[in-house]
């Protein structure tokens, strides 16, 4: 596990993460379906939010149990807490630095339809 620092396109939102970049999931719900985005896995306290808090909108849909947060200035997805594991997050790896995508292998995880 290593620990990188994201953000989102406009930079209002900073982070920093604790994860492993061998486990990478491209999820085939409908949002993520849309997002396109591979993501990392991390716990609860392996993700602190360093700025921008307040520029964090969350969206829900379907079961109302994911929570998908993205950039109310520029719309970008940084990361949500998963619906089946709710004391972990998924992180968008498009949002960290030093992250090379194509490096990645993500397998494909089974959603929500809704």
């Amino acid at each position: 596990m290593e620990n990188y620092q994201g953000s989102c396109h406009c930079g209002q939102i900073v982070f920093t993460v604790k994860t492993d970049t061998e486990f990478s999931t491209r999820c085939d719900c409908s949002m993520c379906r849309r997002r396109g985005a591979i993501i990392l896995r991390c716990k609860q306290d392996n993700l602190k939010t360093l700025s921008g808090e307040e520029h964090l909108q969350m969206y829900q849909f379907g079961a109302n149990k994911a929570e998908h947060y993205f950039c109310k200035q520029c719309g970008i997805h940084v990361f949500y807490r998963l619906r089946k594991l709710p004391e972990q997050f998924g992180v968008n790896s498009g949002c960290l630095d030093g992250i090379d995508q194509n490096t990645l292998s993500p397998v494909l995880t089974k959603g929500s339809k809704t």
